[in-house]
């Protein structure tokens, strides 16, 4: 353990790390406030602390998102080497992801000097990853097996690519709306939470409760990974009302909203559960011009935000 907390500069983090799947294109990361249980928890476990796999779970807009992206922060700090990625509606169909989508962001940033000192031993990676195969550098397999047998060989091959390109601290892997992942990508998941007391690997996940019922593949695999000790749940439920009266405000202090409307938002919202991205730039400006119709403002905000049919409704007038 001492190892893998040493004080060396880190040798495979790419860059400072930006969120792809857990915040859209163009949005800015919303200020994080309160959360300090949820923030400690995350703490100890790049510390070292619990099972290698840690889900955040809650409800859609909740939160979940921003304290992943904070992790990252920390972990980079700290000297891991982040891999991160998230499943959009579109590409919770497609083979593997969010992993595959983790995997290829981090090999883009790359050189092919270092792609070809990470992938040392990797091939049957190339599998998962036929855009980054290359005769000279790591050659795609060329035989055939049982499916079975090629699906172990690549679920090692993750692993070792884990171990080849581990910070001072290890490797740190984040992804968000794992309720969209598939029961491929889960397996894979399964096998990195196996792998992850051995290899220096941690795992931060989140996903909302709301959408995975008992039938859930990802449910499956909880259960299954909870009864070997190998992953840990933390409910992450609404912010208290002092601290969604700071976030908002803040949020809003460009648009110099008034304490009044402040708590009216906070009120409708059900004293702290709102998202962030229903106060996009000018909705309370058109609030101001027409108080009696704040709702109607508000709604250009939540059409932005992915589930906005879903927590709108809190925000219509009685």
């Amino acid at each position: 353990a001492a190892a893998r907390h040493r004080k060396s500069v880190p040798r495979a983090v790419a860059s400072a790390p930006t969120l792809s799947g857990p915040l859209a294109p163009g949005l800015l990361a919303p200020p994080l406030v309160g959360r300090t249980q949820e923030r400690a928890l995350l703490v100890r476990h790049l510390a070292g602390e619990g099972p290698p796999l840690l889900l955040l779970t809650g409800e859609p807009g909740i939160g979940k998102s921003r304290l992943l992206a904070n992790t990252l922060g920390t972990a980079y700090a700290q000297g891991w080497t982040t891999l991160h990625g998230g499943c959009s509606r579109r590409s919770g169909q497609e083979p593997y992801a969010p992993i595959v989508g983790a995997l290829t962001r981090f090999l883009s940033s790359r050189t092919p000097a270092q792609r070809c000192q990470e992938l040392a031993g990797c091939e049957w990676l190339m599998r998962l990853l036929p855009e980054f195969a290359d005769a000279t550098v790591v050659p795609t397999p060329a035989w055939i097996l049982p499916s079975e047998q090629e699906r172990r060989l690549m679920f090692e091959a993750v692993v070792r690519f884990a171990r080849n390109v581990a910070g001072p601290a290890g490797t740190l892997l984040v992804l968000d709306d794992l309720h969209r992942a598939g029961a491929d990508a889960l397996d894979l998941l399964a096998t990195l939470a196996h792998a992850g007391a051995e290899e220096g690997l941690r795992l931060v996940g989140a996903y909302r409760a709301t959408d995975v019922r008992s039938e859930h593949p990802l449910a499956i695999m909880v259960a299954d990974l909870a009864q070997a000790g190998l992953v840990q749940q933390a409910q992450v439920g609404p912010l208290a009302p002092t601290e969604a009266a700071e976030l908002l405000g803040r949020l809003l202090i460009e648009e110099s909203a008034q304490v009044e409307q402040v708590e009216q938002v906070l009120d409708r919202c059900g004293g702290g559960h709102f998202t962030w991205r229903a106060t996009r730039a000018g909705c309370v400006r058109d609030w101001q011009a027409s108080p009696g119709t704040w709702h109607r403002a508000f709604s250009s905000g939540w059409r932005h935000c992915p589930h906005w049919h879903e927590t709108y409704s809190r925000l219509r007038p009685s």
